[in-house]
């Protein structure tokens, strides 16, 4: 009954099934950055867009909320609809994107087997450290989206590229820091197009200016449109933004993985256009849009999606194998189906259980001491990855982990982030800054034990340490 059926067919819900248990396998649990998204979502729904800070201790602090609107919808799902909702909620966005990147990877080449093999390869390093609750979710549909639509246009379908305004109006508001990545895309295609000396260029020209103008139908304005140029390429940001470093084979572990792991996927990728070069015509646009996005990973770890959904989706026009279109099983494949079905359930249920919807904190245990012994009024200082917990419940603290917030060049006041720096680093500061702030409770990262015995053995003020736990140290001011 169910023999010599299309090979993609089956396929399609196999990778599916293969990428949803992915998903329910990796803990997601622990993301810092979740908390001030949805004190975003909150304020924005309750009072409307703001234009200073609204989370912090410090006032008057230029502020675009270059998020907005990710964080009304993050807040709207986990509030109203409950924490397994928001749970389920990211795993269907992870399904549009897989859906996504197999259309790119067919639109590209129409071998059904490679476009599913490239999809699961690209979906499952996505998931592993990208598909998070963050406004980047989005991003990707709308890139990928992007990308599809000037693959079209390139194979002469042009009617698909009239939506790329909206996409800019969608990206400007979901994620204004990533909007400049639009056209970061199209100068690939642009490009080959010049060479190729296409006519379609400039109608390519023309969709790309109307989508930066209508970039300015967002609640901030050009200074959306301007928001990456000013909080990226600060040292002190890349400082305390893992994600933010350099390539770098001698520094930090983390950054020593990533750096690896980027440079055997461009031997990889490399190896194969070299292979595959003189038995077909590598395109223009793909060799940019590959070396482009490889040298931003180098210039930034969190480039490393970008490089993956503009580079792997890619390499299935360059694979030598043919598509396989009907195979005989020798089983029906609705026992698979069952199989697979049931593995899903087991992993779904086992996440549940394990409560892997549910949003921690390495810090919990201090918000729970704080709430239970002091008001929200206290003078808080936080470390940079720990302040936007408690501003969710209520707390303003020194910092949170909105580093570009806390730089002069954005917020137009003071270098809040680079006196943070210093107060962690370099002692000679230290005297200053706690006559400066008077803190009440110091919440000190556990890396940092020699700021904690600067504090405990201070002889201005006396502090005792009421709670430490693994990653951190609770400090109280006692006496004056």
């Amino acid at each position: 009954m169910f023999k010599n059926l299309k090979f993609s067919k089956n396929f399609i819900i196999l990778f599916f099934i293969v990428s949803a248990i992915c998903f329910f396998l990796i803990d997601y649990t622990r993301e810092a950055d979740i908390w001030f998204l949805l004190s975003h979502g909150r304020y924005v729904l309750n009072n409307g867009f703001p234009h200073t800070d609204i989370l912090s201790m410090h006032t008057r602090l230029n502020f675009v909320m270059q998020q907005w609107l990710s964080s009304v919808i993050f807040y709207i799902i986990y509030n109203y609809l409950g924490k397994i909702a928001f749970y389920i909620f990211i795993f269907l966005m992870n399904l549009v994107i897989t859906y996504l990147i197999y259309k790119l990877c067919v639109v590209i080449s129409n071998k059904k087997f490679s476009s599913c093999f490239i999809t699961v390869i690209t979906i499952i390093l996505l998931q592993r450290w990208y598909i998070v609750p963050r406004p980047q979710i989005f991003t990707f549909i709308i890139l990928i989206m992007v990308l599809i639509m000037l693959e079209l246009y390139s194979s002469k379908r042009k009617k698909y590229l009239n939506y790329m305004p909206l996409l800019s109006i969608l990206l400007i508001n979901f994620h204004g820091s990533m909007w400049p990545m639009i056209f970061v895309f199209c100068m690939p295609y642009v490009a080959e197009l010049i060479l190729k000396k296409d006519k379609d260029v400039f109608r390519l020209i023309g969709i790309m200016i109307i989508s930066i103008v209508v970039g300015l139908i967002n609640p901030y304005g050009l200074e959306s449109l301007t928001y990456s140029i000013k909080s990226y390429g600060l040292d002190s940001i890349r400082a305390v933004v893992g994600e933010m470093r350099t390539f770098n084979l001698l520094g930090e572990d983390f950054v020593v993985y990533w750096s690896v792991f980027t440079l055997l996927i461009f031997f990889i990728c490399n190896f194969i256009i070299l292979k595959y070069s003189k038995k077909k015509n590598i395109r223009v646009a793909h060799l940019l849009l590959f070396y482009g996005t490889f040298f931003m990973a180098l210039s930034s770890l969190r480039n490393i999606s970008l490089f993956i959904i503009a580079t792997l989706p890619f390499l299935v026009k360059y694979f030598e194998f043919k598509d396989i279109k009907k195979f005989n099983l020798s089983k029906e494949w609705r026992i698979n189906y069952g199989v697979l079905l049931i593995l899903f359930v087991a992993v779904f249920a086992t996440a549940i259980i394990n409560k892997k919807y549910e949003f921690v904190h390495d810090v919990d245990a201090a918000l729970v001491y704080l709430n239970k012994y002091e008001n929200k009024n206290i003078k808080l200082y936080t470390e940079y990855s720990f302040g936007s917990i408690f501003e969710y419940y209520g707390y303003k603290p020194y910092i949170d982990a909105r580093a570009e917030v806390f730089t002069k060049k954005m917020n137009n006041k003071e270098d809040i982030l680079d006196e943070y720096i210093q107060f962690n680093l370099d002692e000679s500061t230290r005297d200053e800054f706690i006559k400066k702030y008077d803190f009440d409770y110091y919440l000190i990262n556990s890396e940092y034990k020699e700021l904690l015995d600067y504090l405990l053995n201070y002889e201005e003020e006396d502090f005792e340490l009421v709670l430490e736990r693994e990653y951190f140290y609770l400090v109280k001011k006692v006496s004056k």
